[in-house]
């Protein structure tokens, strides 16, 4: 299970910054990439909008990730820890996921 104690603390301690690090470490070798971006989970792109590594470290670390992000399954998380639905085999099965995967191609 990935480490997600950091989140609440403050943005502007290391310690926080340390995880944001972490997280974009397991982002873009375990999570959805496209062409070198992710989906940023902050709190003003809501996982609407892919960027590079570095803005995603920015956002993160001035606007916070956005509320109710805690399963953090376009991100790296193993969705098989992970029962949104009660039917954790069907990959496409959360609405949010099949929306952002029919929409970035």
């Amino acid at each position: 299970m990935i480490k997600k104690d950091w989140v609440e603390l403050p943005p502007h301690s290391q310690s926080y910054k340390d995880g944001v690090n972490y997280f974009l470490d397991i982002a873009f070798t375990k999570g959805m990439v496209e062409e070198e971006e992710i989906l940023c989970p902050c709190s003003v792109c809501c996982n609407d909008s892919w960027e590079v590594r570095y803005v995603v470290y920015d956002h993160l670390c001035s606007k916070g990730f956005v509320k109710g992000y805690t399963e953090w399954i376009y991100h790296g998380e193993d969705e098989s820890l992970i029962d949104l639905d009660g039917d954790s085999d069907d990959e496409n099965s959360h609405p949010l996921k099949t929306f952002i995967i029919n929409s970035h191609p």
